[in-house]
């Protein structure tokens, strides 16, 4: 609940044993990253460390080039299923 509370955009990633299931209650709604963490967390192994460095490498890229800012136009949001990729594109 606390990454949800950060605005949209700001980087936030979570390595986890869930990550591999239903993240919905975890994610929401939201930008969250969700890394499986492959092994338990209890300690650093040879694949956790693995798992944490590529997560801190990953959260550093995206904080080191931030998304510009909005322009200021009016957005729309448009989904897409397939059938109506065409007419949405």
């Amino acid at each position: 609940s606390g990454m949800r509370a950060l605005p949209l955009g700001l980087p936030k990633i979570m390595v986890s044993t869930l990550a591999s299931g239903d993240t919905a209650p975890y994610v929401d709604v939201s930008d969250i990253v969700m890394m499986p963490s492959v092994t338990d967390m209890a300690g650093l192994n040879r694949l956790s460390r693995v798992v944490l460095h590529n997560a801190a490498q990953a959260i550093a890229a995206m904080a080191a080039k931030p998304a510009p800012p909005p322009d200021g136009k009016p957005s729309i949001g448009l989904t897409m299923f397939g059938v109506t990729t065409p007419c949405v594109t």
